[in-house]
């Protein structure tokens, strides 16, 4: 018979275990907009005999949509690319556990997948290997650039028809003001000027 405290602590491991898969799917959500049309992507990469993307209370997959892996090596991740976005910058960073074992990562791609790749000594490394066990991870962020938005055409207040009856009372017509071109100071002094207290 097993002893009791390594039955409880089984059971506690299979219900955190258990707790952390049924609400891994909170933890997703879509790209995020940082500034200026610049998307940002990322998410936690867990590696090992069955590589998935890792969600809890504390990390999060943003714009990642899936994972799965290519001839039984290499990593694809699924985004929520849109078209006419570019790629700005793609890294995938090693944690601790993989900088232990002298395995670097690559990352190329952008658009709706990017493709992981593993090397060690310069040959390559599977995702699944064993060697990566429980714990190692990849650390995933995307950057891109949106397309420009087209320009809203801009549509006049409607105007009221002519009338060929005259009328008694007059009427008003109202225009709407010009826009003014924005200004802009130009100083052509080598020095600064000193702030107005």
């Amino acid at each position: 018979m097993k002893h009791p405290s390594a039955v409880i602590a089984a059971v506690i491991a299979a219900l955190l275990g258990a707790g952390s898969i049924a609400h891994a799917a909170d933890y997703h959500q879509d790209h995020v907009e940082v500034k200026d049309r610049i998307l940002h992507r990322g998410a936690v990469v867990r590696l090992g005999p069955s590589p998935s993307i890792y969600t809890n209370s504390t990390h999060a997959a943003v714009g990642v949509t899936g994972l799965s892996l290519r001839s039984n090596c290499y990593l694809i991740l699924n985004l929520d690319w849109k078209p006419g976005e570019k790629v700005i910058a793609a890294i995938a960073e090693e944690d601790e556990s993989v900088s232990l074992l002298d395995v670097q990562a690559g990352i190329s791609g952008g658009g709706t997948t990017a493709n992981i790749y593993l090397y060690r000594n310069g040959r390559r490394v599977c995702a699944n290997d064993r060697m990566f066990g429980k714990y190692a991870n990849l650390w995933v962020s995307i950057t891109s650039l949106a397309p420009e938005s087209a320009p809203t055409p801009t549509t006049a207040a409607p105007m009221a028809a002519p009338t060929t009856e005259p009328t008694s009372e007059p009427t008003a017509t109202t225009a709407a003001p010009a826009p003014v071109p924005a200004q802009t100071e130009t100083t052509t002094s080598a020095t600064p000027e000193a702030p107005a207290e």
